[in-house]
């Protein structure tokens, strides 16, 4: 046995919501309005970027505003465009490479963890469990 107490990393689940997503330019950080899919949705995606008003990446792109409200409808829109045939670990198509940016933004490691929020804040997370990409059930 040692001395010290095991190191807990704490992290916190942030609810997923249109304040979250910020300009990824440098020094810009404003509110995001748009996601890219860079440099498009499907196989070859290789990021994913918000941008806001001023700012445009190109690629492959939506409002933030529709992804939250329309969400089970883009996901069915971006699996049809990712060619499984084409997809491996290193290319997972524009997707999995959005849901990798998400997670990232709500998903946040910090020191000292606050309080839980509220459980219906965590309902998009209840809902999107035990489904696909495309919003089917897998259990």
């Amino acid at each position: 046995m040692t001395d010290h107490p095991p190191q807990v990393r704490w992290h916190e689940l942030r609810p997923l919501g249109a304040s979250l997503f910020r300009c990824d330019v440098p020094r810009c950080r404003g509110q995001a309005d748009t996601i890219h899919l860079l440099p498009w949705c499907g196989a070859e995606c290789e990021q994913a970027l918000f941008a806001c008003p001023r700012h445009d990446p190109g690629g492959y792109w939506f409002p933030v505003r529709d992804w939250l409200r329309h969400r089970r409808r883009w996901q069915r829109h971006l699996a049809e465009k990712i060619d499984p045939a084409r997809c491996d670990l290193d290319h997972p198509g524009g997707l999995y490479v959005l849901y990798d940016r998400e997670h990232a933004l709500t998903y946040v490691a910090v020191e000292q963890p606050s309080e839980p929020p509220p459980a219906r804040d965590l309902e998009h997370h209840r809902r999107d469990a035990g489904r696909d990409p495309a919003g089917r059930r897998t259990r």
